[in-house]
């Protein structure tokens, strides 16, 4: 509860310096991913918050967005933080929108279609994702997005004690929202930069992971982090997209102490377009790991 107070703190901070001079009441709004945690899912059916994803066949996997009221935000903020803040479930919205019209609002970025007409889910609320997606809007996306929204923060997943707040733009779109305008077009540049993002993400928590359960002493943890990009960089040079394959060859590597490109070197390229990549990194890196356990490797 340490980390809540901490937060709960935090956020009021944020809630007053973003409403001075504000001409209109500043709510404060909480997405949260309701499969996260049972807590979750009770206040869930307790505060009956408004889902993200209206499509019946998402209804267990949508986030839902929780208004909270100044009569009950003590309590019900603080059951919010208690049960995700570490877990990397929230996302806190500061807008003088009203909920049903908000929620209108954001539900035009929960889809995004590219140039070639493919259609995904966007989860731009997520800590892996907000960052990446603030960076790659034009300035007009940015317009449109933070309409009637003075900011969005959500934690930073390398520390859970603290935010990353984006405020909106100057001069940004005001007047009627909660119109459906459909999935948003998601251009080069932000599919890019989407991508590069959740690398990151993957990375990071592949080099955590590494320099917590298998540390070298000549590396410390953020040249851990930066042996991963390299090989995951020349994983990526190779067109190799597929994350899991990048997280097995990258642990492969790091457990028999070699570079990537002798993994490139040693691989049966019959073999593995046989078995498929995939399945060629699963054997080598169950391989590695069985010959660490016996010893095999120091």
């Amino acid at each position: 509860m340490e980390l809540a107070e901490h937060w709960f703190t935090l956020l009021e901070q944020h809630g007053v310096e973003l409403a001075a001079n504000m001409d209109q009441p500043l709510n404060l709004y909480v997405i949260a991913e309701t499969s996260l945690k049972f807590e979750l899912d009770y206040l869930a059916e307790v505060y009956a918050p408004l889902a993200l994803f209206p499509e019946e066949n998402m209804q267990d996997e949508t986030p839902h967005l929780y208004p909270i009221k100044k009569n009950d935000a003590d309590e019900l903020l603080h059951e919010l933080l208690g049960a995700s803040i570490g877990e990397q479930g929230l996302c806190f919205i500061w807008s003088v929108e009203q909920p049903e019209n908000l929620l209108v609002h954001l539900q035009n970025y929960t889809k995004a279609k590219d140039e070639n007409q493919m259609l995904y889910w966007l989860r731009f609320w997520d800590v892996r994702v907000l960052p990446s997606f603030q960076k790659g809007l034009t300035e007009d996306e940015q317009q449109h997005f933070y309409q009637n929204i003075k900011a969005i923060a959500v934690e930073d997943y390398r520390n859970a004690k603290q935010i990353k707040l984006y405020k909106a733009p100057e001069n940004t779109l005001s007047g009627k929202t909660g119109q459906n305008r459909g999935p948003m077009p998601m251009g080069r540049q932000l599919k890019a930069t989407l991508m590069q993002g959740f690398q990151r993400y993957i990375q990071y928590q592949l080099a955590n992971q590494l320099y917590m359960d298998y540390a070298k002493e000549s590396l410390n943890s953020a040249q851990t982090e930066s042996w991963v990009i390299q090989q995951s960089q020349q994983l990526l040079d190779w067109q190799v997209t597929n994350s899991e394959v990048h997280v097995n060859l990258i642990k492969t590597a790091w457990l028999e102490n070699i570079d990537m490109q002798r993994i490139r070197e040693q691989a049966n390229i019959d073999h593995a377009q046989t078995t498929g990549l995939f399945s060629y990194s699963q054997q080598r890196l169950e391989t590695a790991l069985e010959q660490r356990q016996q010893g095999g490797i120091t």
